[in-house]
């Protein structure tokens, strides 16, 4: 029995997200469909997946079956590994691949085996396991496009291997390639820097980067239609982020100013790029590419008098 707080913890399901069924024998399963209508239909079925995205799934698979090549040729000439045909490898879709895996019965235990020499990095080291983690998540990728579900074994070594990287990293034995943070101080040394050099397109990029707390591509991403005004901030909404590629989990970022500090305040900031060639923003919303002063061309002296005031 399922009661009221598991549902309202759920949340709505959509019309789209209601379950389906391909059960059912399709009326006219063997019809010729027009190649304009299919190609309309895998477009969008492509805006699931990033282009970079794909591809880097796809040379981690190549990764694999020359594993399996090199280490397991009985495995291959049994099917394991398939050729491409010639429409497979002009589609794109297999990045620069000529083979794939042969999804269908695929040989867990050789994954396994896969997975657990990768792990390794030589001189008592291992990958992270959001290294590995990337591999496993490229043959669920590779399955999922021909609706092949893996074994549970699969995921049961991933978990386990969270483990592992858990306890290698607590005896250095784990190499995570990491940003170090940057610092108050420091930011606000870049953007004096900045001020200072009439540079209002990184100032205003690096205000608004540490104000939402984002990775540059998402606001170097934002349009007008992003912004709105709040009572006492701006209030910004990405059109999707990282791990919301369809902009369902996205939320509101609220920018305040800093009247203590001018260098720090996003308003000023925003106030003076947009009153530097207020035109040129008539007929666009991309704002990120216009040609602003101190950017692509020098100042004016009106333009140095309002940055320093």
């Amino acid at each position: 029995m399922t009661g009221a707080g598991s549902n309202q913890s759920r949340g709505r399901i959509l019309p789209y997200q209601r379950e389906v069924t391909d059960d059912v024998p399709l009326i006219g399963a063997d019809l010729t469909l027009n190649d304009t209508h299919q190609q309309g239909v895998v477009e969008t079925t492509d805006h699931g997946w990033k282009r970079q995205t794909v591809n880097n799934y796809r040379n981690r698979i190549k990764h694999m079956y020359e594993f399996f090549l090199a280490l397991y040729p009985d495995y291959c000439s049994q099917g394991g590994v398939r050729d491409l045909s010639q429409e497979e490898i002009d589609s794109g879709r297999h990045h620069t691949n000529k083979k794939d895996l042969v999804y269908t019965g695929l040989n867990v235990h050789l994954l396994l085996v896969f997975l657990a020499n990768k792990k390794s990095k030589g001189k008592g080291k291992l990958h992270s396991f959001t290294g590995m983690r990337k591999y496993y998540d490229a043959i669920l990728y590779g399955s999922k496009q021909v609706d092949q579900l893996l074994p549970r074994s699969s995921e049961k070594w991933m978990k386990s291997y969270r483990k592992e990287a858990s306890v290698g990293k607590s005896k250095g034995m784990v190499e995570e390639c990491a940003a170090d943070p940057v610092t108050f101080t420091l930011f606000w040394l870049w953007m004096m820097w900045a001020v200072d050099g009439k540079n209002v397109f990184l100032w205003v990029f690096g205000l608004l980067q540490w104000a939402c707390m984002a990775r540059s591509v998402s606001i170097g991403t934002l349009l007008f239609h992003n912004f709105c005004l709040g009572d006492d901030n701006i209030i910004c909404r990405y059109d999707r982020h990282k791990t919301s590629q369809s902009g369902e989990s996205v939320h509101d970022k609220h920018i305040f100013s800093n009247p203590f500090d001018a260098v720090m305040d996003v308003f000023l900031a925003l106030t003076i790029w947009f009153a530097l060639v207020p035109l040129q923003f008539e007929t666009r919303e991309d704002f990120s590419g216009v040609a602003i002063p101190g950017k692509h061309q020098p100042c004016n002296d009106s333009t140095i008098s309002l940055l320093l005031l």
